[in-house]
């Protein structure tokens, strides 16, 4: 059994949570790389329906070219995360202007350095036209 409080590694998730937020708010360039290594484990798992990545060089591939394909975008969370130990539930939203672009939901699980060691993504709201995109196959 852990002797750890529960209420110190919640703090940890939710300060994992919104490093989290920031990166994907972060142009992609070097502030962006410095701030991904405070914010992921260096094996890190992200699991979405457009596709599977493991790593940070792949997460910052994975966010330049979102970055490309859409803009300037928020990544915002839609209610405060609910946090369970080493877990989150984060309901998100993607803002393009003053439209709302996409909608999801990412389940984090964070490793005992505070740095998140896995992310499942769904779609509560997928964007227009993406059921005509094939899955785009990410680097596992």
């Amino acid at each position: 059994m852990s002797t750890e409080k529960p209420t110190e590694s919640a703090g940890t998730t939710a300060t994992a949570v919104s490093r989290y937020l920031r990166f994907w708010n972060c142009d992609p360039g070097p502030d962006q790389t410095a701030l991904a290594a405070t914010v992921f484990h260096d094996d890190v798992h992200y699991l979405a329906p457009l596709g599977e990545w493991r790593g940070v060089p792949h997460l910052l591939e994975l966010s330049a070219r979102f970055a490309e394909h859409l803009g300037d975008v928020a990544f915002i969370a839609r209610r405060e995360p609910e946090v369970l130990r080493d877990r989150a539930r984060l309901r998100w939203e993607i803002v393009r202007g003053d439209d709302s672009f996409a909608e999801g939901t990412d389940l984090i699980t964070v490793d005992q350095d505070g740095r998140i060691a896995e992310v499942i993504t769904f779609l509560d709201r997928a964007p227009v036209g993406a059921e005509a995109h094939p899955q785009a196959g990410g680097r596992a």
